[in-house]
């Protein structure tokens, strides 16, 4: 239920251009934002709107993927997880 009120909102409220995968048997969204954003660079606003991710460039060796980012559907209720998908809307569309 977590994770399809995740892709829902996803759907919902992210911008044309940002992608993700359906996380089959995972407990994350794997999100890749435009290559000229920084997922590194964006917590700071995020955490800001009360919502947060983990961005995963320390986990490329070859030091690549900072525009991506792991989102947690496991520990938020359905109803959180919308407002929060909907925070990082906003968040996206103002940096794109």
């Amino acid at each position: 239920i977590k994770r399809y009120a995740m892709i829902k909102a996803m759907c919902q409220n992210v911008p044309w251009g940002i992608n993700w995968n359906n996380a089959e048997g995972s407990l994350f969204l794997w999100v890749e934002i435009p290559k000229h954003l920084s997922a590194k660079e964006l917590l700071p606003k995020a955490i800001d709107l009360k919502v947060a991710y983990v961005y995963v460039q320390p986990f490329f060796p070859s030091g690549e993927g900072e525009n991506t980012l792991r989102l947690n559907y496991c520990n938020a209720s359905p109803e959180n997880i919308t407002e929060g998908i909907k925070r990082l809307g906003t968040l996206f569309k103002e940096n794109i």
